[in-house]
């Protein structure tokens, strides 16, 4: 009780970050957002109620985009990933149980490195078309033949030029301003800059890719929205392996 004021304005700062983060990979995943806002919710509150350390975030991590995409294609549904989900979790269960974090010291630090380096350029490959102007993230023919759009290109850069800003000793030496994340003032001009194309250029906004969420009239359609994994796929080998895969 005696942090709860600087714990309640952390929560906030990272709930507002981590919500467009859990839609925007759920959909970079080519999964619907939904799946990204639901288990976004039940991570953070299963994961920091089962944690026993003092300093933990849980949150969407952009470097499952890949592994995500490629293990739902090989399996070929949603549901048998979801299965393999389900024994990535058992698996670390048991990871734990055996102690068995020590041995990351055995991992060099420059794999995991060139690991997360090479999913951020992935990443980045992905953006770049959208960066430009084209509604697709494989939309660079759209560029060449000139079908690209000019808002998309403006907020690209807006949020480019928001990041460079926030990490400058400009605005690093204003105190109040130091706590709060770039990414978030990027998300927040995004947003403003919708607000203001729906009002006076909505012909522009109409070539802007949009997130949407179903509408829920009741308990019952949340539920029908939800998808069971495919339990009998654990006789699968493919599934086992993206399940250690994700494990590890």
């Amino acid at each position: 009780m005696n942090t709860l004021r600087q714990d309640s304005l952390a929560g906030i700062v990272v709930f507002l970050v981590a919500l467009p983060l859990c839609l925007g990979i759920a959909q970079a995943s080519g999964l619907p957002p939904f799946v990204g806002l639901l288990t976004g919710i039940i991570g953070g509150l299963v994961v920091t109620a089962l944690s026993p350390s003092r300093f933990a975030v849980s949150g969407p991590a952009a470097g499952l985009v890949t592994i995500v995409v490629a293990a739902i294609e090989s399996l070929g549904s949603f549901s048998v990933f979801l299965m393999a989900l389900v024994l990535a979790g058992v698996l670390q269960l048991l990871f734990g149980i055996l102690r068995a974090g020590r041995f990351i010291s055995l991992v060099p630090a420059s794999v995991i490195k060139g690991m997360l380096a090479a999913i951020g350029i992935l990443l980045i490959m992905q953006q770049i078309p959208v960066a430009l102007g084209s509604a697709e993230e494989t939309g660079l023919v759209d560029i060449v033949k000139g079908n690209a759009t000019f808002s998309l290109s403006a907020i690209a850069a807006g949020g480019l030029l928001v990041l460079w800003l926030w990490g400058s000793p400009l605005i690093r030496r204003v105190k109040s301003l130091r706590w709060i994340p770039g990414p978030l003032i990027a998300v927040l001009l995004g947003c403003v800059t919708t607000l203001l194309l729906t009002h006076f250029a909505p012909q522009q906004l109409a070539a802007l890719p949009r997130i949407t969420l179903p509408a829920f009239g009741s308990l019952g359609d949340l539920l029908g929205e939800l998808e069971s994994p495919a339990w009998s796929a654990w006789r699968n080998p493919s599934v086992w392996m993206v399940a250690v895969t994700l494990a590890l």
